[in-house]
């Protein structure tokens, strides 16, 4: 073999492994996204002591968001109404995933930081700069304000498909927030998430359509609790996740993590006390929801050292007939061709 030959054949062995690193090197990128806990949104949010996720697309693709809009029933407000035609956004029509973290006791906390996953137009942005102005520019990124229920706001517009909303003032945490987004250059990067989030550990929402946590021992510590949140004296983390599947049904499960077995299995034991009581008091009672009654009999405790889980879960086959149910022993089935009810703007039972 002359050199020219050997030469051509290290040269073609070089470019095979090339291909062979960079086929290897997409292969790991693409198992570490789609081996990932919860979806990135959710991992973009801030630390908090409440955590919010909901999936909306499932449930456009069901059709289930253009039945409650069609509902005589639910009634959008005039200043929502309003805002919808000067901006062209509507929630319902063009926000795929919504995530929220909060610093501080709820509704009021004294920072929070929305994320939202969509479809933004240019209509809606113009609408941002006849509020607020002409918007800043933050490390590239457009910046705006706006007026919100509670005190101004700045929404940031992280890319083509996601805008931070916060009622913080100071441009660190939107820094902050841009530091947690990878850029497209770097796809080796992948945010971790909240500690919340972290110190859920095999409880993460994996697959959940919506979930909130929250850090329960720190918003205690906070405020008095009293009332049925008394209850959970000595909780140090609770998650609450909704699910939904076409052969196991839909259902929520609450997971109650506590410091000690002890307060567990207290909770646990107060929790069933109050579910058998109402049973008790429902079996007797002519006018009680037999919906209510139903719902308990697919109620579950399950204690497991310090965590308590309390799975709700209703099979796809009792789900229409049991929101077919009368709502009392005398009422009528409620259907979506009733027409409006007396409690305008609420949701149907």
């Amino acid at each position: 073999m002359n050199f020219s030959s050997w030469r051509k054949l290290v040269l073609l062995s070089l470019l095979l492994g090339l291909v062979v690193a960079l086929l290897a090197g997409a292969g790991w990128l693409w198992w570490r996204q789609r081996s990932s806990s919860l979806p990135e949104l959710a991992r973009l949010l801030p630390d908090g002591q409440v955590l919010f996720y909901a999936n909306l697309q499932p449930l456009r693709q069901a059709g289930l968001l253009d039945d409650a809009k069609n509902d005589a029933r639910i009634k959008h407000s005039a200043g929502y109404a309003a805002f919808i035609q000067a901006s062209g956004f509507d929630f319902e029509r063009d926000v795929d995933a919504v995530a929220l973290s909060m610093q501080g006791v709820p509704p009021a906390p004294h920072q929070s930081m929305l994320l939202l996953q969509g479809r933004f137009r240019p209509q809606f942005f113009r609408y941002l700069q006849q509020q607020g102005g002409a918007p800043a520019l933050l490390e590239g990124h457009r910046l705006y304000r706006a007026d919100g229920p509670d005190g101004p706001l700045q929404i940031l517009v992280l890319d083509q498909h996601r805008i931070a909303v916060t009622n913080a003032s100071d441009r660190a945490v939107l820094r902050a927030q841009l530091d947690r987004a990878p850029h497209w250059w770097q796809p080796w990067r992948s945010p971790s998430g909240p500690a919340l989030l972290q110190s859920l550990r095999a409880n993460q929402p994996t697959g959940a359509l919506a979930w909130m946590a929250l850090d329960y021992a720190g918003l205690a510590s906070q405020q008095q609790t009293s009332g049925w949140l008394s209850l959970l004296e000595g909780s140090r983390t609770l998650l609450l996740r909704v699910d939904a599947d076409p052969i196991r049904g839909a259902g929520l499960t609450l997971v109650d993590s506590t410091v000690l077995a002890s307060d567990a299995h207290r909770i646990d034991q107060k929790l069933e006390q109050l579910t058998d009581l109402y049973t008790a008091h429902a079996a007797g009672d002519p006018n009680a929801d037999p919906r209510m009654r139903q719902l308990l009999q697919h109620l579950r405790f399950d204690q497991d050292g310090a965590s308590l889980r309390i799975t709700l879960m209703i099979p796809p086959a009792e789900l229409k007939a049991l929101f077919a149910l009368p709502t009392n022993k005398g009422g009528d089935a409620t259907n979506r061709n009733a027409g409006p009810s007396g409690n305008a703007g609420q949701s149907p039972d």
